[in-house]
């Protein structure tokens, strides 16, 4: 929306705004329909965003001052995705190594002891199973809570075993 009124209103120094390039049948932007110019508009405006490369240029100081601005900020979106989409990544890998290396241990220890095939199966079925359970936190796994005073610390633990209580 604002490279469309930048290009509809902002002052030019050069006379020329980007509604006054040619289209590939040779009529002007401006000449298209509000159609056409908005969704052109729109194609630029996702082309800098995303460091793509688009065939409409800026034409005066504004249009180019506001396409720096807009490639800046999508420059840093750019990166800021792809360094949070990485560290979830490794995270992922970090968090499931402990794991992994168990049960390679564990298809080693079976295939080491000649076990049978079915009981295999079933060991390591329970223990995948069991390994992906998740355990409840309790009190001391929560160092934060320490923080609390005690008042509103009594008040959460009436409020978590308040269900145990009334039953």
């Amino acid at each position: 929306c604002t490279w469309f009124f930048t290009g509809r209103v902002a002052t030019t120094d050069t006379s020329l705004t980007w509604l006054s390039i040619q289209t590939q049948t040779g009529r002007l932007i401006v000449d298209e329909s509000m159609l056409y110019q908005y969704l052109t508009a729109f194609h630029w405006s996702v082309a800098q965003v995303t460091l793509g490369a688009m065939e409409l240029n800026s034409t005066n100081s504004s249009e180019r001052f506001f396409t720096v601005i807009i490639l800046l900020i999508g420059l840093i979106f750019g990166n800021t995705i792809i360094s949070t989409l990485s560290a979830t990544m490794v995270e992922f890998q970090m968090k499931n190594k402990e794991r992994f290396q168990k049960l390679r241990n564990l298809r080693r220890y079976l295939k080491e002891n000649t076990v049978e095939r079915r009981v295999a199966r079933l060991v390591q079925q329970q223990v995948n199973e069991r390994l992906g359970m998740q355990e409840r936190l309790m009190d001391k796994d929560v160092p934060t809570l320490a923080l609390l005073s005690s008042a509103l610390r009594a008040e959460l633990r009436l409020d978590i075993f308040k269900a145990h209580l009334i039953r």
